[in-house]
């Protein structure tokens, strides 16, 4: 998990535009989709221009759906940013991208599983078994095991064919 909260780091960083629109759409963005906004260096309450405006209109219909972003919201965020726009426009979508990547990765890891090696629940090594080697795979999570699960595929299930590259949940004892 360390490498996609590493990732979404990155990502906020290369956020273009100035501080004060960052700021505003990430606040946009966030109180449309009701989770923890982006941190920002700079705190911004409502629009104020008419270009902010613009900006936080657009932002929240981008969060709320996307596809239904009228032509008359690009055609004004364009007419107010001109060829910022684009730069405005990455910032909304890292601002909404990022909270629900986070949230995400955080609903996910409070399932608290452990990774089985060959797809069995009850069978296969575990990674406490192979040690730190198997675990640093992109297949191994950080947190420790539960009594909740995900049934893993049946193809996977004892296959034998190499699956200790395909991962399956495990319950825990």
């Amino acid at each position: 998990m360390a490498a996609v909260g590493d990732g979404l780091a990155r990502l906020i960083a290369w956020s273009p535009g100035d501080g004060r629109m960052a700021s505003l759409v990430r606040r946009v963005c966030a109180r449309t989709l009701s989770l923890p906004a982006v941190p920002s260096e700079v705190t911004v309450g409502e629009p104020a221009s008419e270009a902010e405006r613009s900006v936080a209109e657009f932002a929240e219909q981008f969060s709320v759906d996307v596809s239904q972003i009228s032509a008359e919201q690009r055609s004004d965020l364009l007419k107010q940013l001109g060829d910022d726009a684009f730069g405005a426009v990455v910032s909304i979508f890292i601002a909404d991208f990022v909270p629900r990547v986070r949230a995400g990765w955080k609903r996910w890891a409070s399932a608290r599983s452990i990774w089985d090696g060959c797809g069995s629940r009850s069978g296969g090594t575990t990674r406490r078994q192979r040690g730190p080697a198997f675990c640093s795979t992109t297949f191994c999570p950080p947190w420790p095991a539960c009594a909740h699960s995900i049934p893993s595929p049946p193809s996977w299930s004892g296959c034998g064919r190499g699956c200790t590259q395909l991962p399956a949940m495990q319950v825990a004892a």
